[in-house]
């Protein structure tokens, strides 16, 4: 009893000890991310050649609603465009996405070390797509939009830097279940071709076993304190 009494005490003095947030703060965090590609075979006459590019951004704002649990609400918003078959110009085919959505978490933070702290958000999050297909030189395209909608739970570190700024690295869905539906028109001199057809979706997943490192997430946050 009195080991186990010992145990919750230590726990309770390490929360405090180790705690920097207090109720009522706010984390104004963002990212900003480019990317490019390109790609040309060895082999063949002439070799085959693709590039692309993207661009995102992603605002996130949140608020301490205790000293240890945080709420957050982001948008994020991404672009790119890729081209293919770019060795043969009369059947090149040129590819345009863009994503935009919203997405509300709340976290509770548990203190590794000083400054240090470890937490699995449960996510809830909404998203629009819309993609286009052209074959270069010819009249048909393919056009598609969708909406999603999930909810799941992340895992991230947040390391509070100084009394201003924080560094967060965090890893999506670790599970998660979502729901998606998508509508796919095809063009022919710009003019709408029958029928269109609409797909529909459910998802559930799980584990981390499959990620790769790159879903990994570094990011920054500035704190602005609550009003005395």
């Amino acid at each position: 009893m009195m080991k186990t009494t010992l145990l919750i005490g230590g726990m309770l003095m390490s929360t405090i000890t180790f705690a920097q947030f207090s109720k009522g703060d706010h984390l104004v965090s963002g990212s900003f991310g480019l990317n490019s590609s390109a790609y040309k075979a060895t082999t063949g006459s002439p070799a085959d050649r693709s590039k692309g590019s993207g661009i995102l951004l992603s605002i996130a704002g949140s608020t301490f609603s205790s000293n240890l649990v945080r709420n957050t609400v982001s948008f994020y918003v991404s672009h790119n465009v890729s081209k293919t078959n770019l060795n043969n110009p009369s059947n090149a085919y040129v590819s345009t996405g863009l994503n935009y959505g919203l997405a509300f978490s709340r976290a509770k933070l548990l203190p590794l070390a000083k400054s240090l702290y470890l937490n699995f958000p449960f996510n809830l999050s909404t998203g629009f797509t819309s993609s286009s297909v052209e074959q270069s030189g010819a009249t048909i395209e393919n056009r598609s939009k969708g909406f999603t909608v999930s909810a799941g739970v992340s895992a991230g570190l947040l390391y509070q830097l100084n009394k201003r700024w924080v560094l967060t690295l965090s890893l999506p869905d670790l599970a998660s279940v979502g729901y998606s539906t998508t509508k796919f028109d095809g063009y022919v001199n710009g003019v709408l071709q029958n029928p269109s057809f609409r797909s529909n979706s459910f998802n559930l997943t799980s584990g981390i076993g499959a990620r790769a490192l790159g879903d990994l997430s570094v990011g920054f946050g500035y704190i602005i304190p609550r009003k005395k």
